[in-house]
C-alpha cells in the first residue's frame, strides 16, 4: 500500500474547497456595461439618401429569445427623389439590431443559428471588409442563403457584427471569449448587440446578386457611421 494513500478520502475535498473559494479572488461585477450603438434606428429621411420605415419583430423571434432581449428593426430604400419605379430601388434592405439580455445564452446568436428553421438553405459564410463614409472599416460576416418557393428559388445576403461596449467583432466564438474575458479577469460584464442588414435577389425579383450586395453596402457604409459610438470603442 503507498504510505500517501490515507490522503486520499480527504485529497478531493481539500482541491474542491481551494476551487470554490478562489470565486471569492474573481472581480466583482458591476452595472452592465451598454453596447456602443444607438439604440434607435434612423427613420423617415433622418438617414440621408434613404427612407427607412420602422418593422415589429415576429412573434416567433420573440419567443425564441430571453424575455428581457430588445428588438429594434427597420426597412431601408434608396431615397431616389422621385416617383419608384419597378426598380431595385423598391427592394426593401431589412435591418434587424437585437441588443442581449442578461442571459446572453439566450439573448443573441448567430443567424446561421436560425436561418435553416426559416427556410434558408445552402447557407454559405465569408468576411468582407468595408470601407465606412465616416473613414473607418469594418469587418463584417457575409452570409448567403436560398429559399424555395412555389415560383422558384429567390436568395438572400445578410451581413452582420457584434457589437459590444468597446469591442466589434464579426465572429461569434471571439465574442464569446472577449465576453468570458471581461467577466473573469476584469468583472466587466457588457451588453451586446448584434445588427444584421440583409436583402435578396434573383429571377423573382428581377436584381442580380451584383446589385443587391452593392445596395447592401451602401447602406452599410451609410448607417454605421452614425449608429455606432465609435469613441467607445478601444479595442
Amino acid at each position: 500500500m503507498n504510505k500517501y494513500s490515507f490522503l486520499k478520502p480527504v485529497l478531493l475535498p481539500v482541491v474542491l474547497g481551494l476551487v470554490l473559494s478562489a470565486i471569492y479572488l474573481l472581480p466583482s461585477h458591476g452595472e452592465l456595461a451598454k453596447a456602443a450603438i444607438a439604440e434607435q434606428l434612423p427613420l423617415g429621411t433622418e438617414l440621408d439618401g434613404w427612407i427607412g420605415s420602422k418593422r415589429q419583430e415576429s412573434d416567433k423571434e420573440r419567443e425564441a429569445l430571453a424575455v428581457d432581449t430588445v428588438f429594434n428593426k427597420a426597412d431601408y430604400i434608396k431615397d431616389s427623389g422621385a416617383v419608384l419605379t419597378r426598380t431595385l430601388r423598391e427592394l426593401p434592405c431589412s435591418v434587424s439590431i437585437v441588443f442581449s439580455g442578461s442571459d446572453m445564452n439566450n439573448s443573441i446568436h448567430r443567424p446561421e443559428r436560425c436561418l435553416p428553421a426559416q427556410g434558408h438553405e445552402n447557407l454559405h459564410s465569408s468576411k468582407k471588409t468595408v470601407k465606412l463614409n465616416n473613414g473607418r472599416e469594418i469587418v463584417l460576416t457575409r452570409l448567403a442563403s436560398m429559399t424555395r418557393h412555389q415560383e422558384g428559388k429567390l436568395y438572400y445576403i445578410h451581413y452582420y457584427v457584434f457589437i459590444g461596449n468597446h469591442t466589434v467583432t464579426e465572429d461569434h466564438l471571439e465574442r464569446t471569449w472577449i465576453d468570458m474575458r471581461d467577466r473573469v479577469l476584469e468583472g466587466r460584464v457588457q451588453s451586446w448587440a448584434y445588427i444584421q442588414l440583409g436583402s435578396y435577389y434573383g429571377d423573382l425579383v428581377g436584381t442580380s446578386e451584383e446589385e443587391t450586395d452593392r445596395q447592401l453596402v451602401a447602406l452599410i457604409q451609410d448607417l454605421l457611421p452614425q449608429i455606432i459610438k465609435w469613441d467607445q470603442l478601444k479595442d
